[in-house]
C-alpha cells in the first residue's frame, strides 16, 4: 500500500478509498500516523476507519488541517473524534453520516478554537448543546453544515446570532436545511451571517435510517383510496338535449292525463253558461 521509498516530509494531501476490489485493512491505516508531515487526509466511506486509527493520526500528525471521515459510520464514536483535539491545525473537518458521534466531542473540539469549517450532515447524536461552544469559541468559523440534523432547533441558530463573533465582519455559512429549526420565529436577515435552507444530506447515505424512521404502519385510509381508484365508476351518459326532451314528453303526458281524467279542467275556459248547464245536468 505505501512506498517505502517516499519520505513523508514530502506527502501532503491523502486520500484513501476503500472499493470491493481494493480492500483496506487496519493495519494498512496505521501507517498513516507514521506521516508526520500530512495536512489533508479524505478517508469518506472507509468502514474499516475506527477510533484508534483517529486517536493514532491525532498523535502522530500535528500539522493536519483537513480530515474527511464522513461516512466512516461503522467504529467512529465521539471517542475518536474528541482525540482529534490534539490536531492543533486542524481547521477542516467533515463528520457527516456519524450517527455516534454525540454532542461532548463537538463541544472538546471547540476548545481549539481554530475550526472554520465544520459539515456535520445527518449526525442524529447530536443536538443544541454541541454548538453553543462552537459558537462563542471558534469566532473564525466560516462554514456550519447540519444538514439532516433533526435535533438542531432554532437554539443553535440564536447561538450564532448573538455570539461576540457575530458583530465582527466575517462571513458565517449556516446550513440548516433538514432540521427542527423554523425559520418564521427567526431573524435571519444578518449581515455576515448567510443562512442555507436546503437539506444538503442525502438518505442513502444515512446509517441510522432504522433508528429515527421506523417503517410507518399502514395508512387504512390510502388502501381505501387505493382501492376505491381501482373499483369500476358507474356513470349515467345522457346526450345532450335528452333532458329537454324527457321533460316536454312528461309535459305532454300529464296534459293528456288532465284532459281526460280531470272533470274540473273539463270545460276550463268555455263558455260560463255551459259549464253551469253541464254541472246541472
Amino acid at each position: 500500500m505505501w512506498h517505502n521509498d517516499i519520505p513523508d516530509d514530502v506527502i501532503a494531501i491523502l486520500a484513501v478509498m476503500s472499493y470491493p476490489e481494493h480492500k483496506v485493512s487496519r493495519d494498512g491505516l496505521m501507517k498513516i500516523a507514521k506521516l508526520s508531515k500530512l495536512r489533508d487526509v479524505h478517508m469518506s466511506q472507509n468502514l474499516v476507519v475506527n477510533d484508534d486509527l483517529l486517536s493514532a493520526i491525532a498523535i502522530g500528525c500535528p500539522f493536519l488541517e483537513t480530515l474527511d471521515i464522513s461516512s466512516c459510520h461503522r467504529d467512529v464514536t465521539g471517542v475518536g473524534v474528541k482525540a482529534l483535539d490534539f490536531c492543533s491545525s486542524l481547521t477542516t473537518l467533515d463528520i457527516s453520516y456519524l450517527y455516534k458521534v454525540d454532542d461532548e466531542s463537538i463541544q472538546v473540539l471547540s476548545r481549539n478554537g481554530r475550526l472554520r469549517c465544520l459539515t456535520a450532515r445527518a449526525c442524529s447524536g447530536l443536538t443544541d448543546s454541541a454548538f453553543e461552544d462552537l459558537a462563542c469559541l471558534c469566532p473564525n468559523l466560516e462554514s456550519l453544515d447540519v444538514s439532516g440534523c433533526l435535533d438542531i432547533t432554532n437554539h443553535t441558530v440564536t447561538s450564532f446570532l448573538q455570539s461576540p463573533g457575530s458583530d465582527q465582519e466575517k462571513t458565517l455559512l449556516l446550513c440548516i436545511g433538514g432540521t427542527s429549526v423554523v425559520e418564521e420565529d427567526l431573524d435571519m436577515h444578518h449581515p455576515y451571517i448567510t443562512f442555507c435552507v436546503h437539506d444538503l444530506s442525502q438518505n442513502y447515505l444515512r446509517a441510522d435510517t432504522g433508528i429515527i424512521l421506523p417503517d410507518p404502519e399502514p395508512d387504512t385510509d390510502s388502501e381505501d383510496d387505493a382501492n376505491s381508484e381501482t373499483k369500476p365508476v358507474c356513470v349515467s351518459v345522457v346526450a345532450a338535449g335528452a333532458e329537454m326532451d324527457n321533460d316536454m314528453d312528461n309535459g305532454w303526458e300529464e296534459s293528456e292525463n288532465n284532459m281526460y281524467y280531470n272533470d274540473d279542467d273539463l270545460l276550463y275556459g268555455d263558455d260560463p253558461l255551459e259549464m253551469e248547464r253541464f254541472e246541472f245536468s
